[in-house]
This record gives C-alpha cells, sequence and structure tokens, in this order.
C-alpha cells in the first residue's frame, strides 16, 4: 500500500473514531477540539512511521486545522481523507 493510501486509510479510521468519542463522551455535541483529538490519535497510531516524519501533537493539530480551512475555501471534487493525505505526502 502506497503511503499516501496508508495515511488516508489513517485518516479515515481517525474519524470513525472519534464519531464514536462523540457520541460515547459528548453525547453527540460537536468536539470543538477535534484537531488535538485527532493529532493524539493519529500519532498514538502509527502516522509518524507511516508518514516517516516526526511532528508534535500541537503542530499535527495545527496542520489538521489549517488542512481543514484549505479544503473548505473551495469546492472539491475528492473527499477530505484524500486531500489531507495528498497534502502530507508532498509536504
Amino acid at each position: 500500500m502506497s503511503q499516501e493510501k496508508e495515511i488516508k486509510h489513517l485518516l479515515i479510521q481517525t474519524v470513525q473514531n472519534h464519531h464514536k468519542y462523540q457520541e460515547s463522551h459528548l453525547g453527540g455535541k460537536y468536539n470543538t477540539e477535534w484537531s488535538s483529538w485527532y493529532a493524539e490519535y493519529l500519532l498514538a497510531h502509527g502516522l509518524s512511521e507511516v508518514w516517516d516524519r516526526e511532528i508534535t501533537q500541537d503542530e499535527l493539530a495545527a496542520l489538521l486545522n489549517q488542512m481543514d480551512k484549505e479544503y473548505n475555501a473551495e469546492e472539491r471534487e475528492g473527499s477530505w481523507p484524500t486531500f489531507y493525505a495528498n497534502k502530507m505526502v508532498s509536504m
């Protein structure tokens, strides 16, 4: 599996588990700290090894927020996990 596909798979796994977290711990409410939660989850589940890059949780959370703004700034054809994975591999 390519690095981009592995990162995309990890992002999909993250969103699925974050949804469960929101339901079980936040009563279905929107998690305004989603990027920090995602960063912690991604790093705990091997992102650094797959991406072959060391990054702190805070740096990753900031990067996720930036990519979210970029992704939502205009209409896109692909899914956000595809967009994020592509951006990460090209860094």
